[in-house]
């Protein structure tokens, strides 16, 4: 009997002390602030990473790795090229979208004698000497490149894209005939307050067809930059895949 009061007493002395020590550890925990641990730490978010392929509305051979905007409405992004003399190469575009001027495109197989099997193994070889071309003009890096498919990132604003192409007599030398042929294109954008022109362009050889692809809004501004794939006619007649890119402010010159 006595054995049996000192196990009950035994027994409560240690639920005592257990009890005494987890009330201690939950007033600790209530004192100490909560650490969450992000995803993506804050010294990746001002650094360029590899870009990834923009998914197109429309499939196309031609590649484009957006990079990101500046303040003064530059837009940098890497291309795979399609050729129909050379096949696939890379190249870097910084490209200004209110005057659409070609700032620089720097082929990248052309200027440091190397040929690139992937944007993986560009970006391994190449990122620092694409990453100082990128601040030389103000490029910020972005995160994510939303698709405006119907032009719209503003859901009170319907947006709308028209293509006009022009026809001309062309000569081909390598069969010596002459037809009418698309040898240039014009692209507008309209809404509800009227229209505008946005590119002119005359091309030296044929072209079958041209499309919309998708666009890219500016963070810093009211301003995308549109994607229009056209298929332009090689030497010996047969169409390959190419992309023209077109700025677009979205709150002026519409009339």
């Amino acid at each position: 009997m006595q054995t049996k009061k000192q196990y009950l007493k035994l027994t409560v002395i240690i639920l005592s002390v257990v009890t005494f020590f987890s009330a201690l550890y939950i007033i600790k925990s209530l004192k100490e602030p909560v650490q969450v641990t992000n995803t993506q730490s804050n010294s990746k978010n001002n650094q360029f990473t590899q870009p990834e392929s923009f998914k197109f509305n429309i499939s196309n051979e031609v590649e484009i790795f957006p990079l990101g905007w500046s303040k003064t409405s530059n837009f940098a992004f890497i291309i795979l090229n399609q050729s129909s003399f050379r096949g696939s190469f890379y190249s870097i575009v910084i490209q200004n979208t209110k005057s659409d001027k070609i700032l620089e495109d720097i082929d990248f197989e052309n200027v440091y004698n190397e040929y690139y099997e992937s944007i993986e193994d560009l970006w391994n070889n190449r990122s620092v000497n694409i990453i100082n071309l990128l601040k030389e003009y103000g490029i910020t890096p972005q995160k994510e490149f939303y698709n405006y498919m119907g032009i719209s990132p503003d859901a009170n604003t319907s947006y709308r894209i028209k293509y006009r192409k022009k026809v001309k007599d062309y000569y081909w030398e390598n069969i010596d005939y002459s037809s009418k042929e698309n040898m240039g294109f014009r692209i507008s954008v309209s809404n509800n307050f009227g229209s505008k022109t946005i590119s002119r362009i005359d091309l030296d050889s044929p072209f079958k067809n041209i499309y919309f692809l998708g666009s890219i809004k500016s963070p810093f501004e009211e301003r995308i930059v549109i994607f229009s794939g056209y298929t332009p006619i090689d030497y010996q007649g047969d169409p390959y895949d190419n992309i023209y890119v077109s700025g677009c402010s979205l709150n002026k010159g519409f009339k």
